[in-house]
């Protein structure tokens, strides 16, 4: 049998994960429907205080009513595959009940599906899950390796990628962002450990753009304070900046340096034309040629010792970007490969 349909169970952000899996699956001829469910979450706590207050002691108590909506959603409704992304939001008794809506059930987690570093990174709802899914993905090698072990649980790797539809789109003569010329750049929300790491890098060279806690939880931090741009950025911005900027600053979370893995940046930088300056893991520098296609690093002074360097050798900076995205294009590292991948371990198992 061919898989014909399938329904993503995830998040409806322009930039989710699920969004470029969706688009690369409906190019490889599924039917793919979406339901959100982790915005439904989100926008119940933004409604209040006292409900981010009530998050803090019963999540569940915001949970349930989104999981008896699927319920209802999903009454005389049958799919080839059910595709959940985490699946925080889920009770483990609602993903035990999706197996009657599909033929196969899967999942694909971003994150640790056991471990669970940060808040928001996973619950026991996720690792109460894991034994109800047919198939499990994980973007990194050494996840995959635990759950076949550790949960006797059919599961693959499909590493993130880069999103080679909105790299089409970028106009072929983009012209430089002036703004990021000779700039190197730091992309991403706040949190305390990147607060740490780029306090101490301290350098001069150096732009921030986020969301607004990079200012307002910096009031004593004046050099952050200072290389905070007061704007996010997305699309064709963001595809501008990694373009015209010296490197793109990749800070790696502690889960991914004990996994030694990778993150969507690693991909999306060499993809749209751009410098990777990424924490050293095996995972990376098997994807990327070091000092010619990335640049990676251990150690904060190493890290200054090649701003400095890629500062005054342009030559050199162009040189890997020209090479980071031919080998990001002959290597097939965008999510429509990615999709047909995941599709090919999905029919594998239907």
């Amino acid at each position: 049998m061919v898989i014909k349909n399938l329904l993503i169970l995830g998040a409806g952000d322009p930039g989710a994960l699920e969004n470029f899996f969706r688009a690369g699956l409906e190019k490889c001829g599924v039917k793919v429907e979406t339901y959100i469910i982790a915005d439904q979450y989100y926008a119940a706590l933004k409604k209040s205080i006292f409900n981010k207050v009530l998050n803090k002691l019963s999540p569940d108590f915001f949970y349930r009513d989104i999981n008896d909506k699927l319920i209802f959603f999903l009454a005389k409704k049958k799919f080839d595959v059910i595709l959940v992304f985490k699946g925080m939001e889920l009770f483990p008794a609602t993903v035990e009940k999706l197996k009657d809506h599909a033929i196969l059930l899967a999942n694909y987690n971003a994150d640790h599906p056991f471990v669970f570093y940060k808040p928001g990174s996973g619950n026991n709802h996720v690792l109460n899950s894991i034994a109800y899914y047919d198939v499990y993905f994980s973007y990194t090698k050494s996840i995959v390796s635990q759950l076949k072990n550790n949960f006797n649980k059919q599961s693959y790797c499909v590493p993130f990628g880069y999103n080679n539809n909105l790299a089409v789109t970028a106009p072929a003569g983009i012209s430089l962002g002036v703004e990021y010329v000779n700039r190197f750049l730091f992309v991403g929300a706040f949190d305390s450990e990147r607060q740490r790491y780029l306090d101490e890098l301290h350098s001069s060279m150096l732009d921030i753009y986020g969301d607004s806690k990079w200012k307002s939880r910096n009031l004593l931090h004046q050099y952050l304070q200072k290389a905070y741009r007061n704007k996010l950025l997305y699309g064709l911005d963001y595809i501008n900046a990694v373009k015209s900027s010296l490197g793109m600053i990749n800070l790696l979370r502690k889960q991914n340096l004990e996994e030694d893995s990778h993150n969507m940046r690693t991909f999306e930088v060499p993809g749209y034309g751009g410098l990777l300056l990424s924490q050293r893991t095996s995972e990376q520098m098997e994807f990327f040629e070091e000092d010619k296609e990335a640049v990676f690093f251990n150690t904060i002074d190493e890290l200054r010792d090649k701003m400095r360097y890629l500062s005054r050798n342009h030559s050199v900076v162009s040189s890997i970007k020209q090479a980071a995205e031919k080998k990001s294009i002959l290597a097939k590292y965008n999510y429509d490969e990615r999709s047909k991948l995941l599709l090919n371990f999905l029919q594998t198992n239907f």
